[in-house]
């Protein structure tokens, strides 16, 4: 009722703890709102990039706070058409999924 009346409140879930002690943080860009990172207690970190054009996740990263000397490793990357139609999905292991509209 309260999107439809345009006075509701969205929040973005900002942790999950489980009761074992472990837990999963997420953080969101302050302007879009989009999810950009979640960093597990582990201190693995996946980074969420986003494609401004199309507004869809553009790729996701892998990274690990305890290990800083490895880079972080692309997991996976997509790539949209103008209307924002999933063109190509690209994994961390060079292969290659390619979408073909029909119309």
């Amino acid at each position: 009722v309260a999107g439809n009346a345009g006075c509701g409140v969205e929040i973005g879930l900002t942790s999950v703890v489980h009761r074992s002690g472990h837990y999963v943080e997420y953080a969101y860009d302050n302007t879009t709102g989009h999810m950009t990172c979640m960093r597990r207690s582990d201190g693995t970190v996946l980074q969420l990039v986003w494609d401004q054009q199309v507004d869809r996740v553009a790729s996701i990263w892998l990274s690990h706070e305890n290990q800083p000397e490895y880079e972080p490793e692309r997991l996976i990357s997509y790539e949209y058409d103008a209307q924002a139609r999933l063109r190509r999905v690209i994994n961390s292991a060079a292969g290659e999924l390619a979408y073909h509209n029909i119309e």
